[in-house]
């Protein structure tokens, strides 16, 4: 009886730490704490099990989130695209396979990198407020988790992270992608182009197929194993009374900066020993919320 007591504390401890998209915090519903997410920057890609939606960043991967666009409305992925390079706890790659290691010419162009950019006007850098491993400072930009090292800036390869894939030359990504589906690959920060995020459906990327145990590469080899990409379009390109609408929370908010605080001071009974005032920057999910 006393082990399942101290299990349901801790239950209740982890669910006040919880990110708030997963809670009913009054302060959060201030509309001031939220931002519109523009239905041009909305991705929607159809999975058999649901949409996985995904709010691009044009203003770190201009060229790539353009490319993105115009990829979803020519339906380059709604034909034969897939999931077809799945690791458990690292990541779920989708495009068009084409050769037995699915790196054959699709035919879309190659993208200049975009791995990171200077400060600039509109960039609002907000410290994490403690130490980073892989970075002089880490914080957020616009709902973004991003590393900063003096006046350069970066997108991280947090858990959902959509990037693009590539070769070994850097200028080689075009169409083929790819989500973080688990624990933060922060090696791969600007070596690749993070574009996007998933603001919903992350359930969904958890749940495609995955490659065999010990297959190193991650290709799933049968084609008829891979998890199929049924469609990928733009919110703007929805009749108005069929498009999504999502709201981010702003993350130089007030509400933001409690939840940074909640996640970093544990204070609670439960904790004979204070953990270290600290958060890692991939632990603390930025709230989405569909409001439509």
């Amino acid at each position: 009886m006393r082990a399942s007591t101290t299990f349901a504390a801790l239950a209740a401890v982890l669910a006040l730490a919880a990110p708030a998209a997963a809670q009913d915090a009054n302060p959060e519903d201030d509309a001031a704490n939220w931002r519109i997410v523009a239905p041009d920057n909305l991705l929607l890609l159809e999975t058999p099990g649901g949409t996985v939606t995904i709010e691009l960043n044009p203003a770190f991967a201009p060229e790539t989130a353009e490319q993105m666009r115009t990829l979803a409305r020519t339906g380059h992925y709604d034909e034969g695209a897939s999931f077809y390079r799945v690791i458990g706890n690292f990541v779920a790659q989708g495009g068009i396979c084409i050769g037995p290691d699915c790196e054959g010419d699709d035919g879309a162009p190659e993208l200049p990198r975009e791995y990171e950019r200077e400060i600039g006007e509109g960039i609002e850098f907000t410290p994490l407020g403690n130490a980073d491993l892989f970075a002089q400072e880490a914080g957020h930009i616009g709902g973004f988790a991003a590393g900063r090292q003096d006046d350069t800036v970066w997108l991280l390869h947090c858990m959902g992270a959509m990037a693009m894939a590539r070769n070994n030359d850097p200028d080689s990504g075009s169409s083929h992608f790819y989500i973080i589906n688990g624990q933060a690959p922060r090696h791969l920060d600007r070596n690749l182009t993070v574009f996007g995020r998933v603001i919903g459906g992350m359930d969904h990327v958890q749940a495609v197929n995955h490659a065999a145990p010990g297959n190193a590469s991650g290709v799933i080899p049968d084609a008829g194993d891979r998890t199929p990409i049924l469609s990928v379009s733009l919110a703007a390109d929805l009749p108005a009374g069929e498009r999504p609408q999502w709201e981010v929370m702003r993350t130089d908010s007030q509400a933001f900066a409690d939840l940074k605080t909640a996640k970093r001071v544990r204070d609670g009974e439960f904790w004979f020993r204070k953990p270290p005032e600290t958060v890692d920057i991939c632990t603390l999910t930025v709230p989405a919320r569909r409001i439509d």
